[in-house]
């Protein structure tokens, strides 16, 4: 098979300077700089043949725009497809916070590690004493462990509610929470057949879908073009 510079050899030689100039003014590949020839003659009546070189060139300009601006309206339908997806489960969330956090959770690398010791039968035996001991060390360790968490979500807490004075950690908790001090509240609906549900928050919307109806967030559109249905699993039917 011919590469394309073997193929330009045979070209006019107009036809290779009108290439490289196109290629110099646009930075653009010969290849392409040939499609957008073609383009050119196809806007101006399928002639090429006595066009003055000014609007030969205001042409190309165009052709090359619209194609630029084609590649960001697919490049922002794609974004828009994969919003609040994630890209390893295709889960859809009601807000990117919420797919980070699955994300960091779900998909840790920390979730692949293993145990790297091995309980010992003399371990396993406990007298009813040491029993007892146990449960009060750990029921300290949780209380402690639960203090520090309340401690430090107070020290974050640099969101606050101008009706209420209430604080929160993240500003799309405040969001959410002031739709209760809005007179115009949007309830999200649930869809089921004869399912009267509805909620100020989408995400308590979909944790009803899922629990109730076994409705999974699955954003199928985009398990559809990443090709891998056949190793993806149907939460519904496990078919």
């Amino acid at each position: 098979m011919e590469s394309f510079k073997e193929q330009e050899s045979l070209y006019p030689k107009g036809l290779q300077l009108l290439i490289s100039k196109i290629v110099e003014r646009h930075l653009v590949g010969r290849q392409y700089a040939l499609e957008v020839i073609a383009k050119v003659k196809e806007a101006n009546g399928g002639v090429l043949k006595g066009l003055k070189y000014k609007k030969f060139f205001k042409l190309v300009h165009m052709v090359i725009k619209k194609k630029k601006l084609k590649v960001q309206e697919e490049a922002r339908a794609e974004k828009q497809k994969w919003k609040e997806t994630c890209h390893f489960c295709f889960k859809a969330f009601s807000s990117n916070q919420a797919k980070t956090r699955h994300i960091k959770w779900a998909h840790s690398d920390a979730t692949e590690s293993t145990i790297d010791f091995e309980l010992e039968s003399e371990h396993t035996t406990m007298n009813e004493e040491e029993v007892l001991d146990v449960k009060v060390v750990v029921t300290k360790l949780i209380e402690e462990i639960v203090g520090n968490v309340v401690e430090i979500t107070r020290r974050n807490c640099t969101e606050k509610c101008p009706e209420c004075n209430e604080k929160f950690s993240h500003q799309i908790s405040l969001k959410r929470h002031m739709k209760q001090h809005a007179t115009d509240l949007k309830y999200f609906q649930c869809s089921a057949d004869k399912c009267e549900f509805k909620t100020l928050r989408k995400d308590n919307l979909w944790r009803h879908r899922r629990n109730v109806h076994r409705l999974f967030n699955t954003n199928i559109d985009t398990l559809r073009d990443s090709g891998s249905n056949s190793e993806y699993i149907c939460k519904m039917c496990k078919e």
